[in-house]
């Protein structure tokens, strides 16, 4: 154990060295630079700098920290110093170890390796995954929860395209929802949603929650002769978000995954095109990563789609009035979620999963090299 707290050492201040670096050659680029201030690449630079401060001025202060708590375990060991002024030194001890922990956990956090995707903006996709009928919940619940959860954020949600069943009921909406850090955020809510139905004689109601990452034409190939494309007349939008705009829209079919893909959201079809073409990358992009998954780890990690109850990640309660959230072990007040009151949940999951990755960095340390 004392062998993997001294590597866990090392690789903690190694990082922190290249975050100084990083840092101080960001700010050099900055300062002879002649970019366009308010170009994409600037903002990147200027983004990722700031984050960078963020991490040294935590740095700075866990540093004086550990200055002042060497000093004043000088004082407690010193035999001939006074007993009132080592019971102060005590009283220091206690409080500057336990903020000592605390920035570096901090800092431990923020060191951790990131997802190149997680400032990018999102498709959220929803699906009914049984009848709607049977219960009082439906996918337009789901749809407005998130709508109004992005507002709290201040990120733009905007409607894409829905599909109805047979009894005009909503069983499929896609949303665009746009801000910084938007996939880093909800990402973790992929999987399947249940609502336990009030009544006995009911069906619990089911949906699938997909988030998938917006992509550019150069991060997936598609070739042409893959998708057939086909006008199709649009529907009345039920998600209560926005109004559909047009009276057309288009659907595009992608002939190797059977996936279809249908918008008639934008004002254009040349507008509705780029964007179904936007969300098949996200869709292409998203079969490769469970792919991967799979592959890398040997789990399967992600089977959104396959309509399995070993999937679910969240329930609705409303009888016991709480929301469970089966990955945390842990219940939730049911009040105000579905408008939108989920932040506190969202943020306990990527709290536990980064304490988790720190776990295993600490246990592993041979992994870092390939974790950078």
């Amino acid at each position: 154990m004392a062998a993997i707290n001294v590597m866990a050492e090392i690789i903690f201040k190694d990082k922190l060295r290249l975050t100084k670096q990083t840092f101080d050659e960001l700010t050099l680029l900055l300062a002879n630079s002649n970019l366009d201030t308010n170009s994409r690449e600037m903002l990147e630079i200027c983004k990722t700098r700031n984050f960078l401060a963020d991490i040294l001025k935590l740095d700075r202060q866990l540093k004086k920290a550990e200055s002042e708590l060497a000093s004043d375990r000088k004082i407690f060991a010193n035999p001939g110093e006074d007993p009132e002024i080592k019971e102060l030194a005590i009283a220091e001890i206690e409080e500057l170890e336990t903020q000592i922990t605390r920035l570096t956990n901090q800092i431990n956090i923020l060191l951790l390796p990131r997802d190149s995707y997680d400032e990018r903006n999102i498709f959220l996709e929803i699906i009914a995954d049984n009848d709607l009928n049977k219960s009082g919940f439906s996918v337009n619940d789901l749809a407005r929860m998130y709508g109004l959860y992005s507002e709290t954020q201040n990120w733009k949600v905007k409607f894409v395209s829905e599909s109805v069943d047979d009894s005009g009921d909503l069983k499929e909406v896609i949303l665009a929802i746009e801000g910084d850090g938007v996939y880093g955020k909800l990402k973790s809510e992929t999987g399947v949603h249940q609502l336990e139905a009030v009544e006995t004689n009911s069906t619990d109601f089911l949906a699938i929650v997909k988030v998938m990452p917006q992509l550019g034409i150069e991060e997936v190939e598609i070739e042409p002769q893959e998708i057939k494309i086909y006008d199709r007349r649009s529907t009345n939008c039920r998600c209560h978000l926005c109004v559909c705009k047009t009276e057309f829209g288009i659907q595009i079919l992608h002939q190797p995954t059977g996936i279809r893909i249908t918008c008639a959201e934008e004002r254009s079809q040349l507008q509705n095109r780029e964007r179904a073409m936007q969300i098949l990358r996200a869709k292409l992009y998203e079969i490769n990563l469970a792919k991967q998954q799979k592959e890398v780890r040997g789990l399967r990690l992600s089977q959104v789609g396959t309509k399995a109850r070993s999937e679910k990640i969240r329930t609705y309660n409303y009888k016991n009035n709480c929301i469970t959230d089966h990955r945390l072990g842990k219940n939730f007040p049911l009040a105000n979620s579905l408008e939108g009151d989920i932040g506190g949940i969202i943020q306990s999951y990527i709290s536990q999963d980064q304490q988790n990755r720190l776990e295993q960095l600490a246990s592993s340390p041979d992994t870092a090299e390939a974790l950078n």
